[in-house]
């Protein structure tokens, strides 16, 4: 049956239900929190994808990236409790490229690849003596307390390595290379074991320092370092100063440890660069790399991000495997380079960064002998590191 009008009426809509105010309140706080987090991870994203080094604010916001992560998490969080499900869809979905694209936990520095407990050991720490006006006092109940075997210090100051000296340091740590200088251009290493051939870091605007120390009848270089603050134009230069300085002898297999501020994180560009020379940085070795934020100390009551770092060479474990179908070995160390693995194999053939004696023969003898066996021997690259796998191949699963 059909319903009669009557012209001029209408019938009666059903009565909506209005949501209290501080429902709507707590919707609109929810968007506005939400959305302003994911516009700073985004930043700090686009600042990171664009280098980490073109001008101040984007340096900055570069350096940030730790943050990417907890900022779009509590997106992702804020938004659902306020019923924003495309909001919050949007934000999982950055989230999750963010975190496959950049992982937060270690960013950028990879683990070192050596087991606790096993392998030569050497301690070191790190301090930023701020214009050389640190508590000299604190500083060395603080090596007392952790016990380091190398201090490497920045902004040394003349004043501040006689304080040092005068609370105490030198009867803990007796041996020192030191290039104290007014305001923030000194650096000192401070040693419990002798320090041997001394010396200075060229190309650097701010002093830095070098010598080695024996580690169970091994040499390792350690330095101080300080690279010039990103307001200065030299920041990224010095940060490829002390690449170019230390680059070719750690790919010739040195073992070399550089500590200092680095007035940088890995989501600036140069500093990115000075790890790939074959360096990681200590504080995001293992699984949980969220600790030590260490700037600004002085102006905020907590710091929030890392510029100190202590970068140590990439492990060179060796882990070796076998099951029913073969062997694999695996080392954490820098890899092989993509344009050298095709010729790994090749007879007589060297990388151009090898020092050691040899004649190139040695993996082409493996590579004969895996086929005279009807076997597959092959190589890739890890992150870190590389893998060679050898395959026992039957007659029924040979390849072609």
């Amino acid at each position: 049956m059909d319903a009669t009008l009557t012209p001029g009426r209408h019938p009666a809509a059903a009565p909506t239900r209005r949501r209290p105010w501080w429902g709507r309140l707590r919707r609109g706080l929810a968007a506005l929190t939400g959305w302003a987090a994911m516009l700073a991870a985004a930043a700090s994203l686009g600042a990171v994808a664009l280098g980490g080094e073109a001008g101040i604010r984007v340096i900055l916001l570069a350096a940030l990236s730790a943050w990417v992560a907890p900022l779009l998490l509590a997106a992702v969080i804020v938004l659902a409790l306020g019923r924003w499900r495309r909001s919050t869809l949007a934000a999982l979905a950055i989230l999750t490229a963010a975190v496959a694209w950049m992982p937060p936990f270690p960013h950028g520095g990879g683990h070192a690849g050596v087991p606790t407990g096993q392998g030569r050991q050497l301690r070191v720490m790190t301090q930023n003596l701020l214009f050389g006006q640190a508590d000299p006092a604190a500083l060395v109940a603080r090596v007392a307390a952790q016990r380091p075997d190398v201090l490497a210090l920045t902004e040394l100051t003349p004043a501040a390595a006689r304080a040092l000296v005068a609370a105490g340091l030198a009867t803990l740590m007796p041996y020192r290379h030191v290039l104290p200088a007014p305001s923030a251009a000194g650096t000192g290493l401070y040693s419990t074991r002798p320090l041997t051939e001394p010396g200075q870091i060229p190309g650097t605007a701010f002093r830095a320092v070098r010598a080695r120390v024996d580690v169970g009848g091994h040499p390792v270089t350690v330095a101080a370092v300080h690279p010039a603050p990103p307001q200065l134009p030299t920041w990224a230069a010095d940060h490829a100063a002390l690449a170019a300085a230390f680059g070719p002898g750690i790919a010739a297999g040195e073992q070399v440890v550089l500590a200092g501020d680095f007035n940088a994180t890995t989501g600036n560009g140069p500093f990115r660069r000075l790890l790939e020379i074959g360096l990681v940085d200590a504080a995001q070795a293992g699984s949980w790399a969220w600790q030590g934020q260490s700037w600004p100390a002085d102006r905020l009551p907590l710091p929030v991000i890392r510029i100190d770092h202590v970068l140590a060479p990439r492990g060179t474990v060796v882990f070796i495997g076998a099951d029913g179908q073969g062997l694999r070995v695996i080392d954490r160390g820098p890899g092989i380079e993509a344009a050298h693995l095709p010729h790994v194999f090749t007879r007589f053939w060297r990388a151009p960064s090898r020092r050691d004696s040899g004649a190139g023969l040695g993996l082409a003898i493996c590579q004969a002998v895996a086929r005279a066996h009807a076997w597959q021997l092959s190589v890739r690259n890890l992150e870190p590191g590389a893998e060679f796998a050898l395959r026992f191949l039957t007659s029924n699963h040979r390849e072609p």
